[in-house]
């Protein structure tokens, strides 16, 4: 019993030390080709043909 309770609190704590530390999505966000990505999707529901080159 005592052998578990350990086990638990060392996968507790490594979970909470380890764990993921910047919210879902900031790393697209913040990526530098999000602004080109978006030129390209008005781009594509326009209908403008010079928005691809």
């Amino acid at each position: 019993m005592k052998t578990k309770l350990i086990a638990l609190l060392l996968v507790v704590s490594s979970i909470s030390v380890f764990g993921q530390k910047k919210k879902n999505g900031t790393v697209y966000i913040d990526h530098p080709a999000i602004d080109i990505i978006y030129q390209m999707y008005d781009a594509v529901n326009t209908n403008n043909l010079e928005g691809f080159r």
